[in-house]
């Protein structure tokens, strides 16, 4: 398994972003909090670096689920560290599968969260970073997470997610590096 700054140097030079060493390191601690059969979902893959960071620091038989609308690219086909097998295997038709249990469903969050009925250990919400968009990930999302779980929003720099997690939570968040608010539930 790769420290956090040799996945972040590993990650950097295949996929670009903005989850950096401090956010895999909140992500990485958290990760590894979860049993085999407990569920993470994450909101707004995007080009995947946040989602290469969880499927590397699980447990083998935790569920690692993504969720975006947009489409991974191609060259995210290689998004397999040295040291293991998660990361991304296109299959075309929208949905990717990691091998079980990793996968990505291409489409609308909200709609997803529609069918999705497990109950989620740790939810990563970086989506639509509006105001409204916000508020709709954490309403269609945030309920499914069982009691003693963790919701990670990422981007708290951004002024409109930054609204909204001060208006729905006040003080009783945590601030993680100035870009991750973590909530136990």
């Amino acid at each position: 398994m790769l420290s956090v700054s040799e996945l972040d140097q590993w990650i950097g030079e295949r996929i670009q972003g903005g989850f950096g060493q401090a956010d895999m390191a909140i992500m990485k601690e958290e990760i590894e909090k979860l049993n085999p059969g407990d569920v993470y979902v994450e909101i707004g893959v995007d080009e995947g670096r946040s989602f290469t960071t969880a499927a590397h620091y699980a447990k083998e038989g935790v569920w690692i689920v993504g969720v975006d609308y947009i489409d991974p690219p191609a060259r995210n086909k290689y998004m397999n560290p040295p040291t293991g097998d998660n990361g991304w295997n296109p299959t075309g038709t929208g949905l990717i599968s990691l091998g079980a249990p990793h996968i990505y469903m291409h489409g609308d969050a909200n709609m997803v969260a529609k069918l999705f009925n497990q109950p989620i250990s740790l939810l990563f919400i970086d989506g639509d970073h509006s105001y409204e968009g916000v508020q709709k990930d954490h309403n269609s999302w945030v309920p499914k997470v069982k009691k003693g779980g963790t919701v990670l929003y990422h981007d708290y720099d951004h002024p409109d997610t930054k609204q909204f997690l001060d208006d729905i939570y006040g003080d009783k968040k945590e601030i993680c590096h100035g870009k991750i608010v973590r909530v136990r539930k």
